[in-house]
């Protein structure tokens, strides 16, 4: 596991996804976000009025974010799943679903147009699955058109 270093918190963005199992390039959704808007994607906090400690909080954003649930299946293989999910897969708590899109979260800044937001969000997309098989590697992101012009 890798610490990530950049930002004002340094926290351990992909302790929750590695623990439930993920591969290493669970995190390029939050280095792709922090490059083009300088702000983490998810806060890294305790959310007590849904009993979610710091941890659950993160796989609660990015069950919101996708609009994705984690597999049963998928979450078996993990050794710390029954911390975070119930035996259905849906978190221990149960909170409320949240609308919380890339989109909506990316209108807050102005020095991005709409064409650069629906880009990102595309490829924010393709970045964040929850079940690993569907994500695509680093490699496979580079062919992204976000990347078009890139040199």
């Amino acid at each position: 596991m890798r610490k990530l270093t950049s930002g004002s918190s340094g926290v351990w963005y992909g302790l929750p996804l590695l623990q439930l199992n993920a591969n290493n390039d669970s995190d390029i959704h939050n280095k792709a976000y922090e490059v083009v808007t300088g702000e983490w994607l998810f806060d890294w906090a305790p959310r007590p009025e849904y009993g979610l400690t710091p941890e659950t909080n993160l796989l609660y954003q990015m069950m919101n974010m996708t609009g994705e649930r984690f597999s049963v299946a998928e979450l078996s293989k993990g050794q710390k799943s029954s911390d975070y999910f119930d035996s259905d897969g849906n978190l221990q708590s149960k909170p409320p679903y949240e609308d919380n899109t890339y989109s909506l979260k990316m209108k807050k800044f102005k020095h991005l147009n709409d064409v650069d937001i629906a880009s990102m969000c595309q490829f924010l997309l393709r970045c964040l699955r929850l079940n690993p098989a569907d994500r695509p590697s680093a490699v496979d992101l580079l062919s992204d058109p976000f990347f078009v012009g890139v040199d």
